[in-house]
């Protein structure tokens, strides 16, 4: 059921548009603007998404936990995080010349829709090349795990982890990152079009 207060969360976010004088919006400053309106209970899903954001935290412990969450953004979202970063280590191992699953968190199993996608983005020799197509892939399942989403909590986890992304290759690479947040820009207004409310 719509919680009709998400839709004025989005509706009243800042401008999105950065400039490439370093002037864009940092996660930061959006997270808390969209957390100044949430309850305590999606605060606590926000708690466990930007929990994810840290490498340290990303164990066996932490994916079991958040599986086991009621949401089900924050479970398909770690769940495809965990596929892509095992298959980023068996990759890695089997170019080294080892057995390639000593490393995998958890079980392993690449018998998952991105994984033939995966294994050409890994084959790509420039690094940041590489990682531009990881963050695609990221962004497109983000999409597709809310596609028929609207004004609910996982469309604000959604564009969250979106514009954690964007955040990042604003920070690295300006061109990259203005591209990510006009994007979200055209996405969030998209989302807008023939909507009540």
């Amino acid at each position: 059921m719509m919680n009709h207060n998400y839709h004025y969360i989005i509706a009243g976010l800042p401008d999105l548009a950065p400039d490439m004088n370093g002037n864009a919006p940092t996660y930061e400053s959006l997270a808390a603007t969209i957390k100044e309106q949430l309850s305590e209970r999606d605060l606590r899903l926000v708690d466990w998404l930007e929990y994810g954001f840290d490498e340290a935290h990303l164990t066996d412990h932490f994916y079991h936990s958040v599986a086991r969450q009621k949401n089900p953004f924050l479970a398909a979202w770690y769940a495809f995080d965990l596929r892509l970063r095992n298959a980023k280590v068996v990759y890695l191992e089997k170019k080294a010349g080892k057995k390639g699953t000593s490393a995998v968190v958890g079980d392993w199993d690449p018998e998952f829709e991105e994984y033939t996608r995966l294994q050409q983005i890994f084959e790509i020799p420039n690094l940041i090349e590489r990682e531009i197509a990881l963050d695609k892939l990221r962004w497109a399942k983000i999409s597709d795990l809310t596609l028929y989403e609207y004004f609910t909590i996982n469309t604000i986890l959604a564009f969250l982890t979106k514009c954690r992304i964007a955040d990042r290759w604003n920070k690295l690479d300006k061109a990259t990152g203005a591209k990510l947040f006009e994007t979200l820009v055209q996405e969030v207004r998209g989302t807008f079009k023939g909507i009540e409310f």
